[in-house]
């Protein structure tokens, strides 16, 4: 009756050892995922906001201090976060993400251009 017990014992053992390697191997895929990701934006994010501080500077330079507030202040704003969580084997990983805020008719008077994104001229 015991060996039997112990038997049933370590085949649960067994499934649950497998169980958590599978929950381990999709956790550390996740997280190769996500780091992958964060790096390419964080370069991206880089050459943008050197972009975006020239651009503050020549306006800046160009029609004066004041008027760059008054017409930083008329901009709305454009990206809404939200964050989700994400269930991954019983692991709540938190998830952020944007999505477009503000009527595309709107004018942008600093920089001439859509809220959806910037555009080279």
């Amino acid at each position: 009756m015991e060996y039997l017990r112990t038997i049933r014992r370590i085949a649960t053992s067994r499934k649950g050892l497998k169980l958590l390697k599978l929950k381990r191997s999709a956790l550390i895929f996740e997280f190769f995922a996500v780091s992958k990701k964060v790096a390419s934006l964080r370069s991206g994010l880089q050459a943008k906001l050197i972009s975006g501080y020239e651009g503050i500077h020549n306006t800046e330079m160009f029609v004066g201090t004041l008027r760059l507030e008054y017409e930083s202040m008329r901009i709305p704003l454009m990206h809404e976060l939200t964050l989700r969580s994400k269930n991954i084997m019983g692991v709540k990983i938190p998830e952020l993400s944007s999505g477009a805020r503000g009527s595309h008719g709107q004018e942008y008077l600093l920089r001439g251009r859509p809220p959806d994104g910037p555009r080279r001229r």
